[in-house]
Order: C-alpha cells, then sequence, then structure tokens
C-alpha cells in the first residue's frame, strides 16, 4: 500500500496518457457517410418525401464519406439506389440509398409516399348564363373530372336557390377520394326583357298596421312586391324583418320623412342611415334601392337647400345605391280615398305601359284593400308581378331642384 501511495501522482500521470491516447486514436479510426438532398442540407434515415402523382421526381441523393484526421472535408462517393417508385400508382414506396466504399456500408432509407395532390375540376356549360324574368332555371350542365378518380360527375353537389326575379349563385361542389375539394359558381343574370310585360307594386311610409293584412294577400296571389320603408312607425318594425322573410325586397325611404332632411346632403345620409340600421338589425343586410320623399322631381326639397336634389341624386349612385321613382300613381297620398279610385288609378296610369312601377303606401288600408284586384288587373293584362332588384329598370322622374 505504501508503495502505491508513493507512486501515485506517477500512475495518474500515465493513465492520463494512456486515455488521450486511446481518444487519439479512436478519433482517427472514426469513419462517417453522410446523405444529402436536392437542396445539398444532410438528410436522415426513414426521410419521408411527398410525390404529387403523375407529375414528379424523386430526390438526387448524394453522398461523402468522412475520416476525422484524413478526410475531416469529405469525399463525394457514388450512391446506389435500391427501389423502385411508380407515379402512377398512389402508395408508399420504401427506397434505400447505400454507399459502398473502403469496406464500409452505409444505407439511407427514403420513404416515397405518392399522393394525389390536385383537386378536381369542374367544366360548367354556359358559364355566363342569362334569364329572363319569370322564367324557370334549367340546369345547363357540366362535367367533374379528376387525375386519379376519372369521371366525377355524379358526385357533384349543387347548391342555391334559384330565383326568378333576381340574380342568384348556383354552387358546384366535388372531393375526390383523396380529400381535394374543388368549387365553382355559375352567375345567373336574371334581366328583363324588352318585350316583357311587368309590374313593379311598391308601398311607400310603412310598416304599419296593415302590414301584415297586406303580406297576407301577397302571399295568397304568391306575388312579391317592394317595401321602401321608414322609421315612422316603430311599433310595428319587426314586419320589416317578417316581408324580408316571405320574400320581398326591402328598400329605403329614409328614417322620418321629413323634408327638412334635404337641408344639406349630411342630413339627409344621417337621416338615411338611420333606416338603414334597422333594417340590418331586421334583416341581416344592407338594402341599396332608395326612394326619395316626394320622389326626385319634388320641389319642396328647394326650399331647405337649393340643388340639393340634382346633388343626392347623382351622389346615391356614387354611393352604390339604385334609387327608383315611379310612372304610375296609385293617388293613395292624396287624392284617392277608397279601393276603388286607386284601382281605376292603377289601370289608367299603366296603360300602354310595359315596365310599370306602382306606388301605394301600406299606412293605407283602403289602400292594401285594393291589391286583391291590382294583381288580378295586372295578370290579365299580361304583366309579370315582381319586387325590384338592384337590376331592375328604375325609373327616374328627373329633378327639378
Amino acid at each position: 500500500m505504501k508503495y502505491i501511495k508513493k507512486y501515485w501522482p506517477i500512475l495518474c500521470f500515465i493513465a492520463a496518457i494512456t486515455i488521450l491516447f486511446i481518444g487519439e486514436y479512436n478519433k482517427r479510426n472514426t469513419k462517417w457517410v453522410t446523405f444529402y438532398g436536392n437542396d445539398g442540407k444532410a438528410i436522415q434515415d426513414d426521410y419521408v418525401v411527398e410525390l404529387e402523382y403523375q407529375n414528379a421526381e424523386l430526390l438526387n441523393v448524394t453522398a461523402k464519406y468522412y475520416e476525422y484526421i484524413t478526410k475531416p472535408d469529405g469525399e463525394d462517393v457514388s450512391v446506389q439506389m435500391i427501389g423502385e417508385v411508380d407515379v402512377m400508382t398512389l402508395g408508399e414506396y420504401p427506397v434505400v440509398y447505400r454507399v459502398e466504399h473502403n469496406d464500409m456500408v452505409e444505407d439511407l432509407t427514403v420513404f416515397y409516399v405518392v399522393k394525389d395532390l390536385t383537386e378536381p375540376t369542374i367544366v360548367l356549360e354556359e358559364e355566363d348564363y342569362v334569364l329572363l324574368v319569370g322564367q324557370e332555371y334549367e340546369e345547363p350542365g357540366f362535367i367533374a373530372t379528376d387525375i386519379c378518380d376519372g369521371d366525377l360527375t355524379d358526385k357533384v353537389v349543387v347548391t342555391g336557390e334559384p330565383s326568378p326575379y333576381r340574380d342568384f349563385v348556383i354552387t358546384y361542389t366535388v372531393s375526390d377520394s383523396s380529400g381535394n375539394t374543388c368549387e365553382v359558381e355559375r352567375h345567373v343574370s336574371v334581366v328583363v326583357g324588352d318585350n316583357q310585360k311587368v309590374m313593379y307594386l311598391t308601398f311607400d311610409d310603412g310598416p304599419s298596421a296593415y302590414t301584415k293584412r297586406l303580406l297576407d294577400v301577397l302571399d295568397q296571389y304568391n306575388v312579391k312586391a317592394t317595401f321602401f320603408v321608414t322609421g315612422q312607425n316603430l311599433d310595428y318594425v319587426d314586419m320589416i324583418g317578417e316581408a324580408y322573410r316571405r320574400g320581398h325586397t326591402i328598400a329605403l325611404h329614409t328614417y322620418s320623412h321629413d323634408y327638412s332632411i334635404y337641408s344639406s346632403a349630411e342630413d339627409y345620409y344621417a337621416d338615411l342611415q338611420k333606416i338603414q340600421d334597422i333594417v340590418v338589425e331586421q334583416t341581416g343586410e344592407e338594402a341599396k334601392i332608395v326612394r326619395f320623399p316626394g320622389g326626385t322631381s319634388n320641389t319642396t326639397s328647394g326650399k331647405y337647400c337649393e340643388g340639393i336634389m340634382s346633388f343626392l341624386a347623382k351622389d346615391l349612385e356614387e354611393k352604390g345605391y339604385e334609387y327608383c321613382d315611379w310612372n304610375v300613381s296609385s293617388g293613395d297620398g292624396g287624392g284617392a280615398h277608397d279601393e276603388a279610385t286607386v284601382l281605376q288609378n292603377v289601370m289608367n296610369f299603366s296603360s300602354g305601359i310595359r315596365k310599370a312601377i306602382v306606388l301605394q303606401h301600406d299606412t293605407q288600408g283602403f289602400s292594401v284593400d285594393a291589391v286583391d284586384d291590382i294583381i288580378i288587373y295586372a295578370r290579365s293584362q299580361g304583366y309579370l308581378l315582381l319586387p325590384l332588384t338592384e337590376s331592375s329598370p328604375m325609373v327616374h322622374q328627373g329633378t327639378n331642384n
């Protein structure tokens, strides 16, 4: 034991030298192979590569052989590829890249996964489709195909609600067996033909206590109308939403219907926005058709601001609105006080007019009572009864201020 203590420092020194020698020896004998992909970056075993069906290229795998001391920068070596990939068949293909060099064999396994990454295609016949108002929509046809699944026409899901009187969209959707989805739309324009007789029943100043009865009459004849609403009768504001849900057009007639709104453009738009807010609350969307209190040709506005109507008529359109007057007055706003007179006025003033926009007020019970006979008369004269849409032929009376 005393000899160990005496020579302990020497023994420790010898052990350290031995360990260093062995470590250096091992370093000199360290050899390895590194594989590289297309981007020059090293890749590890069990590397996964996704390939697009029918249109793919395999990795260009290269390799370098390294020795810690003698070849620290590596030596390019040849790589053997073992295995095949069929890019025309979906599936997983393991491929081995092998290097044999200086009695050393090193393998890299790459898993190629051939996938369908391409969405199907849907080709619409008559992509731009135009209908005359009142004409029934008939599907023009479509074809759906996929590079893997072939014909998918029978799997197409068609959604959308055709309308006989307003523009609409039909959507076509299909998915292939790999989950790729294609969706296209057909935009259908519904237009009024030059030779078609069309009558638009429009009602101002509501809603009121008579609006519910009017809606029921319109339902009875399957007629859709247009309501230029105000905020004058808030007790019946829910009738705006009810009319909208029944398929009628909701348009704007200002909130107050007070001619002082013509004092300035700011006053007019502030009042218009108040009724727009109510419409959005009731229907979930903005109205884009407007009727001025008194019509575009009113002269009362001149008492408040000279030239205001000329400015507003132009400015509204620049803001994306359509404004609409009328060319058939029922007289229920003054002069007519019973349903017979209302009917006679509509008959007289619509004579010879192919695109008739009728002005009534659903705040007048006698005018609402005349609607049955107006509908019967209009149909007997060959009129289609339609609601206004943004693409309808608008009547502009012209401005006098």
